[in-house]
């Protein structure tokens, strides 16, 4: 039984949900960039956002504090985007969901390894 085309509803902020959830998983839950505001310029082809003054959350595990400028909350920060933050479809493809933890392990493998591509002396 076929219903004909899918449609799937994705507004331009939903990538920027999406980001924010992104960054939070691949740097292993230790660093959130949020609080992005700007402009989606549909005037580019393709469309584009030109986005300003960002925030990052870091997450101390030794309590360090405003590590990058006034506006890092850290783990308080981390905690009030995940109270209102809902997944998208763009989440759910990316499958950013907590419980995927194969997710997290092969995304952490390539980000190691390119850092180590870009720095053969780091340690991680």
């Amino acid at each position: 039984h076929d219903d004909g085309p899918t449609t799937c509803s994705i507004k331009p902020s939903d990538y920027l949900q999406a980001f924010t959830h992104f960054t939070y998983r691949y740097t292993n839950k230790k660093v959130m960039v949020c609080d992005l505001q700007g402009v989606y310029n549909t005037d580019m082809t393709p469309p584009m956002f030109e986005l300003t003054d960002p925030s990052i959350h870091y997450s101390s595990a030794r309590g360090r504090r405003m590590v990058y400028g006034r506006t890092d909350k850290g783990k308080s920060g981390v905690n009030s985007f995940f109270r209102t933050h809902r997944c998208s479809n763009i989440c759910k493809f990316l499958q950013l969901s907590a419980k995927n933890k194969k997710w997290n392990r092969d995304w952490r493998r390539e980000f190691e390894h390119r850092q180590q591509e870009e720095d053969p002396n780091k340690v991680f």
